[in-house]
């Protein structure tokens, strides 16, 4: 008989590695371009990529209101799509 061994890391293990002030976690529902999204950043570097018009500088703007900016800040103030952010998010 054989025993089955997990050789994952335990989710306490995995929360010790991030940083003091690391996003574990970020959900976007109703944001722009995304209806319901959910993805867990690792502890180290994180590296947003695909085609244009995918949404990466979406997920980046979330971040970045979500942590207490403004669009002015984003360079996005002037996009009337982007006036939501002051309103509220909905479709």
């Amino acid at each position: 008989m054989s025993a089955v061994v997990d050789d994952r890391p335990s989710p306490e293990d995995i929360l010790a590695e991030y940083k003091p002030g690391s996003i574990c976690n970020d959900r976007l529902q109703n944001f722009l371009t995304y209806d319901n999204v959910e993805f867990q950043p690792g502890p180290r570097l994180n590296v947003v990529v695909g085609p244009n018009g995918t949404g990466k500088s979406t997920i980046l703007c979330a971040i970045c209101l979500g942590l207490g900016g403004q669009p002015p800040h984003l360079g996005r103030a002037d996009d009337d799509r982007h006036a939501q952010w002051l309103h509220g998010c909905t479709k």
